[in-house]
C-alpha cells in the first residue's frame, strides 16, 4: 500500500466519523428552526388542520356533499 492510499483512508475514516456527528446535528438545527415555529404559530393562531378537537362525536369522518361535481378534479 502507497504512502497516498495511507493518507487517502485515514483522512476518510476521520471524514466519516466527521460526517456521522455532524449530520445529526444539521438536521436536529433545521428541525427546530423549521418545524417547531411552524407548529407554535399554528397552535397560537388556534389552527387545527387534522381536525382533532373535535367534541361529542363518534366519527371523525367528514361529510361529503353529494351535489359537488367530481368531473374536473384536476
Amino acid at each position: 500500500m502507497s504512502t497516498f492510499e495511507k493518507i487517502y483512508n485515514f483522512q476518510q475514516k476521520i471524514v466519516r466519523k466527521i460526517g456521522r456527528t455532524i449530520a445529526p446535528v444539521v438536521l436536529g438545527v433545521v428541525y427546530v428552526a423549521a418545524v417547531v415555529p411552524t407548529g407554535i404559530l399554528m397552535k397560537l393562531v388556534c389552527r387545527d388542520r387534522l381536525a382533532l378537537k373535535k367534541s361529542n362525536t363518534q366519527t371523525y369522518w367528514k361529510n361529503i356533499d353529494e351535489e359537488e361535481n367530481y368531473e374536473f378534479q384536476f
